[in-house]
């Protein structure tokens, strides 16, 4: 089989040989992949015949009956498999010493870390409007409901929207993460207001 195998090596540097003197190099890897392709498409379809042609023996054989017709195809099938098998090896061959002429992919480029900051942050930034939060993770109130008729915690007024762009008709003396200060001695008061105190 070492024998062999040697031999066939031989016949596909032959091979190349012979296509080098028609042929030029490969000009990239895409082509001598297309070659490399075309090539084992051939050798399998040689192959796939046999696999025809071996059932076609076998029912023959079970009729009580030898085949000979059927052998023929085989060997004459495995001879060109093997044809295409040595040049598929010439073709390997070929690619190979075609490989330092083939253009030089180019490196993708690194990724500013600034950029993807950014795009870290709008996305956080779009999952928050989702989930109906502002930027300090408070509840906004956004909703249809709410807009319709939003109580304010501190003077029981309830205020309703009148359209689009009136969201919100609470007073905005109170901000509404310290709506438990109904005083006013908190952080809810307004700059307005503090002024008066």
């Amino acid at each position: 089989m070492r024998s062999l195998i040697l031999a066939l090596g031989e016949m596909a540097k032959l091979e190349r040989e012979r296509a080098a003197e028609v042929h030029p190099p490969f000009a990239s890897a895409h082509e001598g992949f297309a070659h490399i392709q075309e090539e084992k498409e051939e050798a399998k379809a040689e192959l796939d015949y046999i696999e025809v042609q071996t059932g076609l023996l076998w029912g023959e054989i079970k009729r009580k009956g030898i085949g000979l017709e059927a052998v023929d195809r085989i060997e004459d099938a495995a001879l060109r498999g093997a044809a295409e098998l040595v040049q598929l090896a010439g073709v390997c061959q070929k690619y190979k010493e075609s490989a330092e002429g083939f253009p030089k992919p180019e490196r993708p480029k690194e990724i500013d870390e600034s950029l993807i900051k950014r795009l870290i942050d709008v996305i956080r930034s779009d999952l928050m409007i989702q989930k109906g939060e502002n930027q300090h993770g408070l509840k906004s109130v956004s909703s249809r409901t709410d807009r319709r008729s939003t109580a304010c915690p501190s003077t029981g007024e309830r205020g309703r929207t009148g359209g689009a762009g009136k969201r919100n008709q609470i007073p905005q003396s109170i901000w509404y993460p310290y709506s438990n200060d109904p005083k006013g001695i908190g952080k809810g008061v307004s700059s307005s207001e503090g002024n008066d105190h």
